[in-house]
């Protein structure tokens, strides 16, 4: 039997993938794979996250938000402005940065 996701929680997760992208191009980490070092996850994982199609753990979100710079409280009200009013999600490169 395939399980049909709730169309609620997969505008959450959308929503919670745009916020952390344009969180994450603000903080500077200009790719997903500088900031999925950061933080310790797989690019694999952090680019699902991004597209709305992976679940976070708290702990997962709460490295995040400490990498960033952000607190929980504004990361959440920023997911909150991202459901009532959808933006496109930030334009970055592809691949690897650049060896420092």
């Amino acid at each position: 039997m395939v399980e049909v996701a709730n169309p609620d929680e997969m505008a959450l997760k959308r929503a919670m993938g745009r916020a952390i992208a344009h969180a994450r191009v603000a903080a500077g980490f200009t790719s997903q794979a500088a900031f999925s070092r950061a933080i310790d996850v797989r690019f694999q994982y952090m680019s699902r996250v991004e597209k709305g199609e992976e679940n976070l753990t708290l702990e997962t979100l709460a490295k995040m938000t400490g990498v960033l710079g952000v607190s929980m409280p504004d990361f959440l009200n920023s997911v909150a402005k991202e459901l009532s009013n959808p933006s496109d999600p930030p334009k970055t490169r592809r691949g690897r940065p650049p060896a420092a």
